[in-house]
């Protein structure tokens, strides 16, 4: 669900008509509280991740308020969000591992899908929103402009999660080929490759649909006697391999379409340890040996 769509359905019916000057905290741990509490009673409440993720949606939006002089300071910061019990470890893939992966699959009509997911680190439903008019291969880029989700199992358009999420990836020269091999098979065999034409369809013309995506993920997973990880954790493991590469972690936050630098090191914190002593070594070796005394 996209942030607007958070804030259309769980924020602005509840404190819409409230002034922002006279918001609480107060008001706000009655908000999450309400958005929790069916779900604790067994009902179709919210999970605290999902709250948390509203909680994040109000604190940034509070603060361009502060910054812009309609409020004196940002309320969210006295709110208490409710905590993750658990938080998520990234599971990833190591490089031999993502070409094993590929390896395996190489021969399937849609290669080039699991190609793109690793090599861009784009979501999943980025990926089956993608169309051939987002698709640059003479500056080896697409534009990333929408995305599929499956709501009730019923396949929908959903507009990018932020602003952030609307972006362009660069694509290397073999993942242009790849490309451009895709296109011309799906010509051949009379697919649909016009600008409207989504790059990954079924005979209909409509996009794959994402549970069906992420049951051959695992089928392929497991045939190819990989580590279990989630679909998204190809995701993960771009963001992995690249901060081990020596990536800057801005151009990763863009290529992810973060909201920001922050989060995107907020993340990946597991990541950076060996990068600092990296960056240690590399200062050391440039600065050379302290003279002896």
């Amino acid at each position: 669900m996209s942030y607007r769509d958070n804030l259309r359905l769980h924020v602005i019916p509840p404190l819409g008509r409230e002034a922002l000057q006279a918001l609480s905290g107060a008001q706000l741990d009655d908000l999450y509280s309400s958005l929790r509490k069916a779900k604790a009673s067994g009902g179709s409440g919210l999970s605290s991740k999902t709250v948390r993720n509203i909680h994040t949606i109000i604190h940034a939006s509070l603060r361009d308020a502060q910054r812009w002089g309609l409020v004196v300071r940002n309320v969210a910061e006295l709110a208490n969000p409710p905590r993750l019990k658990h938080k998520h470890e990234h599971v990833t893939w190591s490089a031999s591992e993502c070409r094993a992966f590929l390896d395996s699959v190489r021969a399937e009509p849609d290669f080039v899908f699991w190609h793109l997911a690793i090599h861009t680190g784009m979501r999943r439903g980025e990926l089956l929103g993608l169309k051939w008019a987002d698709v640059d291969l003479a500056h080896g880029q697409v534009s990333v402009r929408r995305g599929v989700v499956a709501v009730g199992y019923q396949v929908q358009i959903s507009e990018p999660k932020t602003a952030r999420s609307r972006r362009l990836v660069a694509l290397d020269d073999a993942t242009v080929r790849l490309l451009e091999e895709h296109r011309s098979v799906r010509n051949a065999a009379g697919g649909s490759v016009a600008g409207s034409a989504f790059l990954f369809a079924g005979a209909d013309g409509h996009p794959f649909h994402p549970d069906h995506v992420y049951g051959r993920f695992v089928r392929l997973r497991s045939l190819a006697g990989l580590p279990a990880i989630r679909f998204h954790d190809l995701r993960h493991t771009h963001a992995t391999l690249a901060l081990a590469s020596g990536v800057n972690p801005k151009i990763i936050s863009e290529r992810l379409g973060h909201a920001s630098v922050a989060f995107t090191m907020d993340v990946y914190s597991h990541a950076i340890p060996s990068l600092q002593a990296d960056a240690a070594r590399a200062l050391a070796d440039l600065i050379g040996p302290p003279a002896s005394r």
